[in-house]
């Protein structure tokens, strides 16, 4: 019969049978109950249920959604529990964060086109064969075999995206991988080959406003990032599937730094060709250590940089097309390309949807010409890219909904759309991505709304000392006068365009940081 109740002591009892079942099984007796909250456990059994029924519907996009949101169950119980550094959990997160990067990259999840699907089997993850121990573990799960064996069977699971010991490379270091002719020297590139070439790779990732600059592409950032390629590439031709799978991680650890080095120019980090490029970077670093992850086709005859599989994504043609842009000297443009033709191969399966948001909003308008006008380092625009269509459009319905309250000019409903008019900004710029948020005028917004949201919170208001109102004459807000500033903005917004309402509105706010005090929530 199905699994309906999982009592308290269950989430705890399969914890303790899975770390049993691994080296270091002594741990077991250091996960008690008082280091695994309840409310922790509840969740986990929650979501963990919820992925189960999602890959019960039987459909290749559901398989993804669920092992997902198994991976994400793993590392969130790992997160809760509050039984010091094992390192028995430590090992069980980082193997859900392998299995999460495998089912949410594209074409991961294959089902063999040759075989009838029937449930629960061919399935096979990031070139993983796993429909045995994942049948397994559903058993265990779904058909009430206790939390022992369900623990056991979930440890079954997760050793499957260990990572690869150096012995297995060794023991595979004579599999030949690549055979191309290069010339033996490659010269690095300069900083404005890789401010192009970047700046073309950035266009193709969705972010056409050449945030690459000489201020952060020095002659030291150009020269590291040209070493960490060309020792990349030659380990990858070393002919050897120990080479490549050096040369893919020497590659993304490059790329990684580079992106670091490059946030002394300000559009780099908020860029959204930055979080792709970042997410992809993460993904094949997991793949270029998980257990079978170079994997080149045992029935097509091997032929030099054909068949090549990562994490069970053929990037044959992408790593040709990179390596020889590089190694030939085929110019900028065409090296730009191939990073980003390389990297989109590990992209989100989600990515898709990212550069598609609101193009022409005039709150977007509005919203860059606050964090504009409110800036204090003359930082560059804050993308489109930052924002979605469903924050926009929260944004400006609880805005409306603020300015009408202080129109109707009494103390109380001044106070309220006050209140409301912070909580709106508040919510905006939490609803950012982190790097969005770091523009200095994004950061001066919020803090003006965060005190407003202190004194409007109070829960006795003091209009003597903390806000002032007299209809249509002033207005002091924590002893700083605003009236003309709130006018401005409420005139904009009403009376000409929501658009012409930025700037009044980075003003307001800017001033609303300056007051003293009132920083506790």
């Amino acid at each position: 019969h199905a699994q309906t109740d999982v009592d308290e002591r269950y989430v705890l009892d399969m914890l303790r049978a899975a770390v049993g079942a691994v080296p270091g099984a002594y741990e077991a007796d250091l996960i008690v109950e008082a280091c695994v909250p309840e409310t922790v456990r509840g969740r986990w059994t929650t979501s963990f249920r919820d992925a189960v029924e999602t890959m019960m519907q039987k459909s290749r996009r559901t398989m993804q959604q669920g092992l997902t949101g198994v991976a994400d169950s793993i590392i969130h119980l790992v997160d809760g529990c509050e039984c010091g550094e094992l390192s028995s959990l430590q090992r069980f997160k980082e193997q859900a964060k392998r299995l999460r990067a495998f089912s949410t990259s594209r074409s991961v999840v294959n089902f063999d086109s040759r075989v009838e699907y029937e449930p629960m089997k061919t399935l096979v993850v990031g070139g993983v064969d796993l429909h045995s121990e994942l049948n397994a573990l559903l058993v265990g799960w779904k058909m009430n075999k206790g939390p022992q064996q369900t623990g056991v069977a979930l440890q079954n699971f997760l050793q499957e995206f260990s990572e690869e010991s150096a012995t297995e490379l060794a023991d595979s270091a004579q599999q030949s991988v690549v055979d191309v002719a290069v010339p033996a020297h490659v010269e690095q590139g300069s900083p404005s080959f890789w401010i192009q070439a970047l700046n073309v790779a950035f266009e193709r990732m969705g972010d056409a406003s050449k945030p690459v600059t000489s201020f952060c592409m020095t002659e030291a950032v150009a020269q590291r990032f040209s070493a960490g390629l060309e020792e990349g590439f030659q380990e990858m031709l070393k002919k050897t599937k120990r080479g490549m799978q050096r040369g893919l991680r020497l590659i993304a650890e490059s790329t990684q730094t580079l992106l670091h080095d490059l946030e002394q120019c300000h559009a780099v980090p908020i860029s959204v060709a930055t979080r792709k490029f970042r997410a992809a970077i993460e993904r094949l670093l997991v793949f270029a250590t998980a257990k079978t992850v170079v994997n080149y086709g045992a029935q097509v005859e091997y032929e030099a940089m054909q068949g090549l599989k990562v994490g069970g994504i053929d990037i044959h043609k992408e790593v040709n097309l990179f390596l020889g842009a590089w190694m030939f000297k085929h110019g900028a443009d065409e090296v730009g390309i191939g990073l980003q033709e390389f990297f989109w191969d590990f992209a989100d399966a989600e990515d898709e949807g990212i550069a598609e948001e609101p193009v022409d909003s005039p709150i977007y308008t509005m919203l860059r010409d606050a964090f504009a006008a409110a800036s204090s380092q003359g930082d560059t625009t804050v993308p489109k890219t930052c924002f979605t269509a469903g924050v926009i459009n929260e944004f400006e319905a609880a805005v409306e909904g603020a300015i009408d309250h202080m129109l109707k000019k009494r103390s109380k409903t001044m106070q309220q759309g006050l209140k409301e008019l912070a909580a709106a900004t508040v919510d905006l710029v939490g609803a950012l991505p982190a790097e969005c948020a770091q523009h200095s005028g994004v950061e001066r917004v919020l803090r003006g709304a965060k005190k407003i949201n202190v004194l409007t919170r109070k829960t006795v208001v003091d209009y003597g000392t903390h806000i002032e109102y007299e209809a249509m004459k002033s207005l002091r807000v924590g002893g700083i006068a605003m009236h003309s500033e709130l006018n401005a903005f409420i005139a904009a917004w009403k009376l000409r365009s929501k658009e012409e309402s930025g700037s009044p509105f980075g003003i307001l706010m800017q001033k609303c940081s300056t007051i003293v005090g009132h920083d506790d929530l």
